[in-house]
């Protein structure tokens, strides 16, 4: 891999000027100020419009005495964001995990937010029934909506393992629920708002052709407008894996079509993440080994197109990272929004082992182009920065819920990345073209060195040193980057 290719973020408070691409306000790491050990902020997250939700289900709440998770919205004012309310189940104990799935609508009269704990053990539904959290927003503060549990709850039917929101809709899946004929399938939970403002569950979905182990809702997403969701399905024994597009409106949603990889992939675990913004979805399939050159899984993200004339979707394209190593886990994370991409690849090693990276595709002349990838400046071993990754125009959020911060191991961290900037191997001041400007700062890295190897923009074949054999590579790829 040529490490120049990784963008970096900036802290917030201490801003740098470190890094193979120039800052921008847009490029920082969110940490909470009451950090905990192993609280895993982080571990999950969404973004829409200039609020943003973090979860960190293993957060401790000290009014409560109990370890039972934490969610956080942030808000964006100035390009720069900050905590604005702390979300706590009242009745959350040690063994819950609330904020395990989280999401958020940023609307035009009242914002929106779900907590998911699917290990929530309500009075009389038993272990792991599992429970979902609603929040609303009107202007006036964030107040609870209520706590839902799903129509059919079980223990460990794990409701709440996904959660996915719009203004009047809310999604949950429920991992292990039974489907109509007692086979453990999964399903997902629609609930809906009405005109009082009252939140309650309008439908269940099953798979119309699903098998025990299923796993359908191991993943949702929901496209803003509310009226198309996608679930993510590992498919039972052989795991090839896929995804089903649902569309309608607050009376009700049909399946609109399954979505598959022609190839059916063995292992691949295609539905692992999705995401669905109009008429583009995007499906992670994080194990996939199948038609490159190599037998060993490393990952894919399927990016499909609704054609509005045929009334259907087909696969266009199949993402791939720069290199086809071991569990890389490529695909782990997925998110779509416009004519961008974001991928991650939790197990990338540029900053560490198993540190963490996210990529970036643009679509330019019908193609997806990877323009960017991003690692966080402080990032190290095992931060796993990307495993949960949320776009919203040109602002990506890229979770690192396994960071240390404060010497509070694994405490948590988010990166804010600004997606709109483009790069690629040799465009050193990261401005979208290689020319003279490139040489001059790659001089620059010549005579004084780098001091940080892994972050040095000049070091354009990774190879720790600045020499002539960059200053060729450099000249090999002269002109615009796209």
């Amino acid at each position: 891999m040529h490490l120049t290719t990784a963008l970096t973020a900036t802290a917030i408070l201490t801003p740098l000027a470190l890094g193979r691409a120039p800052m921008t306000e847009d490029q920082q790491l969110y940490r909470t100020v009451d950090l905990h050990q192993k609280a895993w902020f982080g571990l999950t997250s969404d973004i829409h419009g200039d609020l943003a939700i973090v979860g960190s289900p293993n957060d401790w709440d000290t009014s409560s005495g109990n370890r039972g998770g934490k969610a956080h919205i942030l808000s964006r004012s100035g390009g720069a964001w900050s905590m604005a309310h702390e979300l706590v189940a009242s009745d959350h104990n040690d063994d819950d995990v609330y904020g395990r799935a989280v999401s958020v609508f940023d609307g035009d009269s009242w914002d929106v937010a779900v907590v998911g704990d699917y290990t929530d053990e309500d009075a009389g539904y038993g272990t792991k029934a599992g429970a979902i959290y609603i929040y609303e927003n009107d202007g006036s503060g964030w107040t609870s909506k209520g706590k839902f549990l799903s129509s059919e709850a079980n223990p460990h039917e794990y409701f709440g393992y996904d959660v996915a929101c719009a203004e009047s809709v809310v999604i949950a899946s429920a991992l292990n629920a039974d489907n109509a004929d007692g086979l453990t399938t999964g399903a997902v939970y629609v609930f809906t708002r009405d005109e009082d403002g009252a939140w309650s569950e309008l439908e269940k979905i099953e798979p119309h052709d699903g098998t025990s182990g299923h796993d359908f809702g191991i993943s949702v997403a929901m496209d803003e407008s509310g009226e198309a969701f996608i679930v993510g399905c590992h498919d039972g024994v052989m795991t090839e894996g896929s995804a089903y597009v649902y569309r309608g409106d607050t009376s009700g949603f049909v399946l609109d079509q399954k979505l598959t990889d022609a190839e059916g992939c063995t292992g691949a675990y295609m539905g692992t993440s999705v995401d669905i913004d109009g008429d583009i979805a995007v499906v992670g399939a994080s194990e996939d080994w199948c038609s490159d050159s190599s037998t060993m899984p490393h990952g894919a993200a399927y990016v499909f197109e609704y054609d509005q004339a045929d009334a259907s979707w087909s696969q266009v394209d199949r993402l791939l990272p720069d290199e086809l190593d071991v569990n890389l886990t490529f695909g782990e994370s997925v998110a779509v929004s416009g004519d961008r991409i974001a991928v991650d690849t939790d197990r990338d090693d540029t900053m560490g082992t198993d540190a963490g990276m996210a990529y970036v595709f643009t679509l330019k002349d019908a193609d997806w182009v990877k323009t960017a990838t991003f690692v966080g400046l402080d990032s190290e071993e095992d931060d796993a920065l990307g495993r949960w990754l949320a776009l919203d125009q040109d602002t990506l959020i890229a979770g690192s819920g396994f960071s240390d911060a404060a010497g509070k191991n694994k405490a948590g961290a988010v990166y804010f990345f600004d997606a709109s900037v483009e790069t690629c191997d040799g465009d050193v001041v990261a401005d979208g073209t290689v020319d003279i400007n490139d040489i001059l700062s790659m001089f620059d890295a010549w005579s004084s060195g780098c001091d940080t190897p892994a972050l040095c923009a000049s070091d354009v074949n990774g190879d720790g040193a600045v020499d002539i054999s960059d200053l060729l590579m450099l000249l090999s790829v002269w002109g615009d980057c796209f």
